[in-house]
């Protein structure tokens, strides 16, 4: 893809896609990420991390990463000399001590690498009812 459309900036794989790829293709993630580097890889965003608070995910995001996990994936990226950006996703059951170590997590990793783009913050949609299913059209082909 890199090589047909140069201009497009690859953002990709957050740290539970890259920290998957890793294990399952049995390479430590400094090799995974530097081969996604060497495919055109030239940042990665920061989704994944809801809130780095091991209580919290434990209730939400049991089948991510770990806090820790999450975190030495960023930190290798940014030794590769990859920038990351991180998130934080609240309204999910947290209190604000959870969201104060996410945010201090975060500054921590800033502090110490210098890799970090930026941050997004996002809420968790309130409960709805569910809504029916609606015919959709096909997506278009983008060849």
């Amino acid at each position: 893809m890199k090589a047909r459309y140069p201009q497009v900036h690859l953002h990709c794989f957050s740290a539970p896609e890259i920290l998957c790829i890793a294990e399952v293709s049995e390479l430590s993630i400094r090799e995974t990420i530097q081969r996604l580097m060497d495919a055109g890889l030239q940042s990665i965003p920061g989704g994944g991390a809801e809130i780095l608070d091991d209580e919290v995910r434990a209730k939400i995001a049991r089948l991510k990463c770990t806090s820790d996990d999450w975190e030495e994936m960023h930190r290798v990226a940014h030794s590769l000399g990859l920038r990351t950006t991180a998130t934080m996703m609240f309204g999910c059951g947290e209190e604000l001590r959870h969201r104060v170590n996410h945010l201090e997590r975060l500054r921590r990793i800033q502090e110490d690498t210098g890799g970090s783009q930026r941050s997004f913050r996002g809420c968790s949609p309130p409960k709805i009812p569910r809504l029916e299913k609606k015919s959709r059209k096909p997506l278009p082909s983008i060849t």
